[in-house]
């Protein structure tokens, strides 16, 4: 990402203390602490996220979302 870009991190509240984003990504800030997740939705053009449920609050604005599944090779060829 380049200097158009502004990437919001709003990890799991069980890692998110333990992060210290902007030192390796400049253009990236942790706003795991911001108590509204419905105004950084209001605010962001794209959601990246993993299998929280924040997929279906997001979907009603009808903006782009990317699925990161770290752990789709265990998913797709372990037995379930």
């Amino acid at each position: 990402l380049g200097d158009n870009f502004i990437l919001l991190v709003r990890a799991h509240y069980m890692v998110s203390n333990n992060m210290n984003i902007r030192q390796f990504y400049p253009f990236a800030i942790n706003v795991s602490n911001y108590p509204s997740i419905e105004e950084l939705y209001a605010i962001s053009d794209l959601l990246i996220t993993d299998y929280s449920s924040v997929m279906f609050d997001y979907a009603y604005l009808k903006r782009p979302m990317l699925f990161f599944a770290y752990d789709l090779e265990k998913y797709l060829y372990s037995e379930r």
